[in-house]
């Protein structure tokens, strides 16, 4: 709880770090500072739900990516290739760990950092 006014977004990582918010919802991109400080201290779970209610996905941020379906075949094809390699293992787990986005690659985990 804050008290005595609002905590805007880019106070939410400084005031969970000086212990006067306990939790908050924030993009993963914030994982790898939070880390820094808290080493082993912290923990990161899935959006909440009702109960009985299936995971509705994530809130959709400015790291997504998309191919365009009106654009020649070979340009396609090599935006699909990009895709492939930006989903790899490997690459989600460099991803991962220098910028604090989750991966979105589970074999990601295996990977050495």
């Amino acid at each position: 709880m804050v008290r005595g006014g609002n905590s805007a977004a880019a106070n939410e990582a400084a005031s969970f770090l000086a212990g006067h918010l306990g939790i908050f919802m924030q993009s993963s991109a914030n994982t790898g500072q939070l880390y820094q400080v808290l080493k082993n201290d912290l923990g990161v779970t899935y959006f909440p739900r009702p109960n009985g209610q299936r995971a509705n996905g994530i809130a959709v941020g400015g790291a997504a990516l998309w191919i365009a379906n009106d654009k020649p075949s070979a340009v396609q094809d090599g935006a699909w290739e990009f895709t492939k390699f930006l989903a790899s293992a490997q690459t989600q787990a460099d991803w991962q760990a220098k910028t604090g986005y989750l991966a979105v690659n589970k074999g990601a985990k295996d990977e050495p950092r």
